[in-house]
């Protein structure tokens, strides 16, 4: 009899919140035998964990983690792998799927949805950019810069190398008019979420949670 072949999830658990956990990605959860994932993004699943393996992920032992999934798959188990929002965006899902080919992907409710809520934006008529990236940021600190150029509102999740005072400071060093208005959203959906509102200048030197979405122009 041939050896069952266990199943790989790639589930999007929202900005943080539980409330903002889809039924689908409930489903899955509690379906799975193993869970792995950042300490955000298992927090916001805490309650449906249970007796499962879960597997903490950080930035020096992901590949690890990752091994260890390979193997409980291997070994007939249905596993999940968590990312925090949407995991189609900002959430390295290519070298996800590039390593599990046959994953299927479970879509979240992302931190630029909830943000666009809150000021009745429509997506499609703004830019979206992520520093949420490993690969060299300065093609998307480019397009941020056209964008801004191009009087198009620019909706950025930042990133620990390039913070909302980074983006202050790049803006205005490259002639961006340094009152132009920016809404910052913080640790969305979060017990310590914090909406600010203002200008680029009042960003030079003022500290966020790396947690942040901005929306810069008018």
């Amino acid at each position: 009899m041939a050896k069952k072949s266990g199943s790989i999830y790639i589930v999007g658990v929202g900005p943080g919140s539980p409330a903002y956990l889809t039924t689908q990605a409930r489903q899955i959860i509690e379906q799975s035998d193993v869970i792995a994932g950042y300490e955000l993004s298992l927090n916001a699943v805490r309650e449906l964990l249970g007796k499962r393996k879960v597997l903490v992920q950080t930035v020096k032992n992901r590949n690890e983690i990752l091994d260890i999934v390979a193997r409980e798959k291997d070994k007939g188990k249905s596993c999940s792998i968590l990312r925090v929002g949407d995991p189609c965006y900002s959430s390295g899902i290519q070298e996800l799927l590039g390593r599990f080919k046959a994953a299927r992907v479970i879509p979240g409710i992302s931190s630029i949805q909830i943000a666009a809520a809150r000021l009745g934006l429509v997506l499609e008529e703004t830019v979206l950019l992520t520093f949420h990236i490993d690969a060299d940021i300065e093609t998307v600190k480019l397009k941020l810069l056209n964008s801004v150029r191009e009087n198009k509102i620019a909706v950025v999740l930042v990133g620990l190398r390039f913070m909302p005072k980074d983006v202050a400071e790049f803006l205005i060093s490259n002639a961006i008019d340094s009152k132009l208005p920016v809404t910052i959203y913080e640790n969305l959906t979060l017990k310590n979420e914090r909406t600010f509102n203002g200008e680029l200048n009042d960003l030079l030197g003022r500290k966020f949670s790396y947690l942040s979405v901005m929306i810069i122009g008018k």
